[in-house]
């Protein structure tokens, strides 16, 4: 039999098969496969092995190829992702070194090489936060949890976002969903905390915190947290308790040292405590161009007024008022020690000095009707009181100056109503039962 002519593989299918988007057609035939085959009883056989046969190579061939091209992407992926990580790393060190258009520029340029580097845009949103920029924060936060919900930080600068925007709501969300997700971190139980205290939810935000000094007992911040919102809700004993385990457990720390001195400072009977930390603190601030803090003086002349010691105490506000003139606090503070040593014109100066930086001032109000009534101008009292009472209506100590300058005036009946007005605010004033009974007289 003549021998036949060679055949192209799949010559009597007209159909052009596809795989992975390449003509398989085309590359048999540009391969050059072709077989010879001879009329034989298993010639039908051997042409379906060969096409079977045929089609593997090729699939392996192209698998092979497929496989290539996916660890090539991938090794690509790695080299993008790696040196968008060594860009972004510089451009946290230009962040923490307070260039902050540096590292704008610098974390731009790793969010080219690699736009989906959720990192890159978490560290965005920080310089945008810094920056003050707080729609372009919230994108970049909100990008990067997008590309990788588990970057809790994005939570956290989110929540720190939303108090600078006074939304608490919001704040307490993010720092909830910062914390959930890393229960060991206490600066996101702390951020919670005092997230709930700014919605007011005091004794909540309390009772959260409480909750977890077991886990952070040997941590000052929690106490100090605690401590806060205590006197926050004026607990002031027990905020300084809160304060006094802080400071136990970093006695060296200033910042601390210097709650607890405010805090005594608060509370009635720790004046000579508060005033030995004072002096301290002062004392570890003594340097010529840089005075000792004008509240330090403050806090100091109101303790040495708690303990009697007027002259002290006047010296203190002397300084204050040397270091902030403008300061109407200052001068009131004054007002009321010259006063105590019985020192009226100089008190009387110094009320009329802090009512022209505050004319509201009840305080220094108070001393100028005092001084009124002791030098017996007792209409000039009598008007200055009234309008104490006029913003003031629990004010007991102006209801008996107001019931002595009217007395001053014989108007004795209104005298009488003043001190039982006295004792309705407080039943156990002991200034007004005396001028009520006439034991003091006006």
């Amino acid at each position: 039999m003549a021998r036949q002519p060679v055949k192209k593989l799949f010559k009597k299918t007209s159909q052009t098969i596809f795989l992975n988007n390449i003509c398989l057609t085309s590359i048999l035939h540009k391969s050059g496969f072709y077989y010879h085959y001879q009329p034989t009883p298993g010639g039908k056989r051997m042409r379906q092995s060969l096409t079977l046969m045929t089609w593997l190579v090729l699939l392996a061939v192209l698998g092979c190829a497929d496989q290539h091209a996916k660890n090539k992407q991938a090794a690509l992926d790695r080299w993008q992702t790696s040196r968008a990580q060594i860009t972004t790393n510089l451009a946290r060190q230009q962040f923490e070194g307070g260039q902050l258009k540096k590292a704008a520029v610098t974390v731009h340029d790793a969010l080219s090489i690699n736009p989906e580097y959720a990192p890159a845009h978490l560290l965005l949103g920080r310089i945008s936060l810094e920056q003050d920029k707080l729609t372009q924060a919230r994108d970049s936060f909100n990008t990067s949890l997008q590309l990788n919900p588990r970057l809790t930080q994005a939570h956290y600068f989110l929540g720190i976002l939303y108090e600078r925007r006074n939304e608490p709501d919001k704040a307490f969300q993010h720092y909830q969903l910062a914390w959930q997700a890393e229960k060991d971190n206490l600066p996101y139980l702390l951020a919670m905390v005092e997230a709930k205290a700014a919605q007011g939810h005091f004794q909540q935000a309390l009772s959260l915190l409480l909750e977890h000094v077991a886990e952070a007992e040997h941590n000052a911040s929690i106490y100090i947290t605690a401590g806060n919102i205590l006197s926050r809700q004026q607990q002031h004993d027990e905020a300084l308790k809160m304060y006094r385990k802080a400071h136990q457990l970093n006695p060296d720390n200033t910042a601390i040292k210097e709650m607890l001195a405010f805090a005594l400072h608060r509370t009635a009977g720790h004046a000579e405590e508060a005033l030995l930390l004072f002096q301290e603190l002062s004392d570890q601030l003594q340097d010529p161009l840089r005075p000792t803090p004008w509240v330090y003086h403050l806090a100091m002349g109101d303790c040495y007024m708690e303990l009697g010691q007027f002259h002290q105490a006047q010296r203190c506000f002397e300084r204050v008022s040397e270091q902030d003139s403008l300061n109407p606090l200052a001068w009131t503070r004054l007002a009321q020690a010259v006063l105590a040593r019985e020192n009226l014109d100089r008190a009387r100066q110094c009320a009329q000095k802090a009512l022209t930086l505050n004319p509201d001032d009840p305080d220094a109000l108070m001393v100028l009707g005092y001084v009124s009534l002791k030098q017996k101008n007792y209409l000039q009292g009598e008007n200055i009181l009234r309008r104490i009472i006029e913003t003031d209506k629990q004010n007991g100590l102006a209801y008996c100056l107001l019931g002595q300058c009217l007395a001053a005036q014989n108007k004795n009946e209104q005298a009488k109503n003043c001190y039982s007005q006295a004792l309705k605010i407080d039943p156990h004033d002991a200034l007004a039962q005396k001028l009520l009974t006439g034991r003091i007289k006006p």
